[in-house]
């Protein structure tokens, strides 16, 4: 199975979700390479226990919210 990942414009630029079950498997402010991700869960989800896969199911992009000058 894939996995979900999407940049925000929230706080927390990347969110990476396991596809099937929308555990979040990463939440932070720096990008992380989804191999990277994969790799640190042994390419299985901790919650569902389904197989990581590379290949990105739904990427979502938005734009940064900007702050308002001091």
């Amino acid at each position: 199975m894939g996995f979900d990942y999407s940049q925000r414009g929230d706080m927390t630029p990347q969110r990476v979700l396991c596809h099937e079950c929308k555990h979040v498997l990463y939440d932070g402010p720096e990008l992380r390479p989804p191999d990277e991700i994969i790799h640190q869960y042994d390419g299985k989800c901790p919650k569902c226990n389904r197989k990581l896969s590379l290949l990105p199911i739904d990427v979502e992009v938005k734009p940064a919210k900007r702050q308002a000058p001091v």
